[in-house]
């Protein structure tokens, strides 16, 4: 019995993956460099944090000529109270974080927050050296980029 045998798979070069079948679209966009897709992590941005905690001071606005406007401030991060009518553990440890806002945001948290807000803060944790004026030595600081701020009710 002969059997007609069709191109076999072979023979054809398999298509890239990613491409779209011929015919169909592509529902996934490429992303663009430094563009920021949903669902998608950048790719200079590995860590994302999410922070509740109480500011430790007004926060405090910079805004250099031909400069982004920047607003810096320190938030306290306790542990929960395991019963509130007890107090506070005093071997529990507090967590605190530098934190930098960029731009637009910078001037809304300026306004808005306040020394001993509670607030919910999105970002992610850059490092940096610091060379303070004076000193040899440069200091390594890890600082949280603030992306979204919230008060918390």
């Amino acid at each position: 019995m002969a059997t007609s045998q069709g191109p076999s798979d072979g023979d054809r070069p398999p298509l890239p993956a990613h491409r779209p079948l011929p015919g169909r679209r592509s529902r996934r966009r490429p992303a663009r460099p430094g563009h920021r897709t949903p669902g998608r992590c950048p790719v200079n941005v590995p860590n994302h944090v999410t922070l509740i905690g109480s500011l430790l001071r007004d926060p405090e606005f910079y805004e250099a000529p031909g400069a982004f406007a920047r607003t810096k401030f320190t938030l306290l991060q306790r542990p929960r109270l395991a019963d509130p009518g007890q107090p506070r553990d005093p071997q529990a440890k507090q967590l605190t974080v530098r934190c930098v806002v960029w731009r637009d945001l910078a001037y809304k948290t300026a306004q808005t927050l306040r020394a001993n807000d509670r607030v919910i803060v999105v970002g992610h944790l850059t490092q940096r050296v610091h060379q303070p004026p004076g000193e040899s030595a440069a200091r390594m600081l890890v600082e949280l980029t603030v992306e979204a701020i919230g008060t918390l009710l």
